[in-house]
């Protein structure tokens, strides 16, 4: 093999280039042990494919020429050649791995199973190592900065890049605990729909790339329950269509029989705070207020609308005696519902309802106004309470507890540093700190007491926080709830029908 001037070959840095010093110094000292890969390039010139850090050791020698054995012309692709040699010495740092992963198949240059043959590699490992390039928003940061998130093994992170980037978005506050896979997996588990329990037709989602299915190498360990959703917003658009579908059928069989037995609606599960179909259903008791009947020969008399077995029937008993079935009966089993099966409704009934509805709407802007991100409820506490704030906040604190800033302290020295810095000798801004977990206690309380039906709502809990905090609980809430919420006109006719 015939020599090569140094000044033939081409030599790009694409990673780390340290210790080159150490490196020559040992070259110096022992020789080249290992030869340089070299790829012919143009008009007898040529590239480094492997060995570039070996490369720069000589130059900082002064070498001027490879001679032979101390190269080798490598015919392979250039890139697939390098990434080898590096993959198999574990000198690539995961971000590394994932970079060049994601290069090779960008190009088509070889399937996930010609990779992993390649390698000596699973094509599981393959799939997963190239699905990191999904890591979206700070997820992405963990994956290029290991140094600082050691606890984030590459085989939770590719947990995390299976899921949908909402997801992932939502779940951006784990970075920096310190979670288990299990653990991770189960806190995963209920994002997951399995396609063969759906109450749906699931012929179209046969095609979506949201499923397990679609991407079998990712999810081997939900191949046993089937074709997954991924996708839990579409599945429950889906879901709630079907349930509210059927409970609609339900209402009008019950209104054609008037003699039917008691029928109940219960959930599994409650739905997420806020979403469309926990609005629809926050009146709807939970299935602990139930007691299946599991042999029971009788007819089923009532439907899940939520949880894992949303949309199936079954056979209850309550356990409560305030559960109300979708057909009331009167005591003595005269029937209260006209002809098409709606309660007949007294004066009384309508304006306890009315005064209900006010209330749960007040209560819901009470919650509002202490959750409000410019800090209202604040501002107006140091108004009403300008003599004894302190007293209060602390009293309430030493009522409810406080939470730490964040949840959870992922380094804890490093934390209390800061908190120490931000509140030593500043009682004020421990006060203020104090009073946002009260707020949110308080505003847990409270959504408590709203989240039931509306013949059960009552305003004693947020007129006594009120009467603790100073605040006018008719003014700053109810009277405006009052105005939104205007008697109907069913109401108006029944009080004009009583004033005769």
């Amino acid at each position: 093999m015939e020599s090569i001037k140094l000044t033939d070959i081409e030599c790009t840095d694409n990673r780390s280039m340290s210790g080159i010093e150490e490196l020559a110094a040992n070259i110096a000292a022992v020789g080249l042990i290992q030869p340089i890969a070299l790829a012919a390039a143009d008009a007898g010139r040529y590239r480094v494919v492997a060995g570039r850090r070996r490369f720069r050791a000589m130059q900082r020698l002064g070498w001027e020429v490879l001679a032979g054995g101390q190269y080798v012309i490598c015919t392979a692709d250039p890139e697939l050649a390098a990434f080898c040699e590096n993959f198999h010495r574990a000198n690539l740092t995961l971000a590394e791995e994932v970079e060049q992963f994601n290069q090779l198949n960008a190009d088509d240059k070889l399937t996930i199973r010609e990779l992993a043959a390649l390698l000596g590699k699973t094509p599981e490992y393959v799939a997963l190592r190239l699905n990191l390039t999904n890591l979206t928003g700070r997820w992405n940061e963990v994956l290029k900065h290991p140094e600082k998130y050691s606890q984030w093994t590459p085989a939770k992170l590719e947990i995390i890049a299976k899921q949908p980037a909402e997801i992932q978005e939502i779940h951006e506050y784990w970075c920096d605990q310190v979670l288990t896979a299990k653990e991770i997996n189960a806190r995963l588990a209920s994002d997951y729909m399995v396609l063969k329990t759906a109450p749906f037709d699931t012929a179209g989602c046969a095609e979506c790339l949201k499923r397990s299915g679609a991407a079998e190498l990712l999810f081997p360990e939900l191949s046993k329950q089937g074709d997954t959703c991924l996708d839990r917003k579409c599945f429950e658009g889906k879901l709630l269509k079907v349930v509210c579908a059927e409970i609609d059928a339900i209402r009008k069989r019950l209104a054609a029989d008037p003699d039917a037995e008691p029928f109940y609606l219960f959930y599994e599960s409650s739905p997420a705070y806020g979403s469309e179909a926990y609005k629809l259903f926050e009146h709807i008791r939970g299935e602990y207020f139930f007691k299946r009947e599991k042999k029971s020969k009788k007819e089923n008399n009532a439907y899940c609308v939520w949880g894992k077995g949303a949309g199936t029937y079954c056979r209850v008993k309550p356990i409560s005696a305030d559960i109300r079935p979708l057909n009331p009966k009167k005591t003595g089993g005269a029937a209260v519902v006209d002809e098409a099966g709606r309660k007949i409704k007294t004066l009384a009934d309508r304006e306890a309802e009315l005064l209900a509805r006010r209330t749960k709407l007040a209560v819901q802007k009470m919650i509002e106004f202490l959750e409000d991100k410019d800090d209202i409820a604040l501002q107006k506490l140091r108004e009403s309470l300008a003599e004894n704030f302190q007293d209060v906040v602390l009293a309430l604190a030493y009522q409810f507890g406080t939470s730490s800033r964040d949840g959870y302290c992922f380094d804890i020295r490093e934390d209390y540093r800061w908190c120490h810095e931000t509140i030593a000798g500043k009682l004020d801004a421990y006060l203020e700190h104090a009073w946002h977990s009260v707020a949110r206690s308080i505003s847990t309380r409270l959504q408590q007491e709203i989240n039931t039906s509306l013949d059960r709502i009552d305003d004693k809990a947020p007129r006594v926080f009120c009467e603790i905090l100073n605040w006018n609980y008719d003014e700053l809430f109810f009277n405006p709830a009052a105005e939104e919420i205007k008697p109907s006109k069913a109401l108006l006719a029944a009080r004009a029908a009583e004033a005769k």
